[in-house]
């Protein structure tokens, strides 16, 4: 049986419309994304965190203000060079982080156990093809 990149396409969008679920989730992908990225960078700044994203920097600065005014994340003036703001994750911020990775496993178990463990590992096999592929191209552009 031969499979058009078109019927991969939909399955994809739709696999993704899947996995997102209710719009109602607090904790989003991006979000945990976000907090992720910063617990484990060296309290990164908004040029950092819009590069990593691969988003214009008042996108980034709307993304950290929603995680700010619920006290994930904190400015800090860099000690340093006072022009610099650096954004840090606060103990509320990795707790949300916390409990939301343990929710969204939870989540995506829930999502592929119609998956027997040989279609599983055939999946992750897939997966890992497509990104390994992708992560050597842009390597070589480094």
């Amino acid at each position: 049986m031969s499979v058009s990149i078109t019927q991969i396409a939909t399955l994809l969008f739709s696999m993704s419309r899947v996995m997102r679920g209710k719009g109602d989730d607090p904790y989003s992908q991006l979000r945990l994304e976000a907090l992720s990225f910063i617990e484990t960078q060296k309290d990164p700044t908004m040029k950092d965190i819009a590069s990593y994203f691969s988003i214009a920097p008042p996108t980034a600065t709307s993304l950290v203000n929603g995680l700010v005014a619920e006290k994930y994340l904190m400015r800090i003036t860099d000690k340093s060079d006072r022009r610099i703001v650096r954004i840090i994750i606060t103990v509320k911020g990795r707790l949300v982080l916390r409990e939301g990775h343990k929710r969204k496993l939870e989540k995506i178990e829930r999502k592929f156990a119609p998956l027997n463990g040989k279609e599983r590992e055939e999946l992750a096999r897939i997966l890992e093809k497509i990104i390994a592929h992708y992560q050597h191209k842009s390597d070589n552009k480094k």
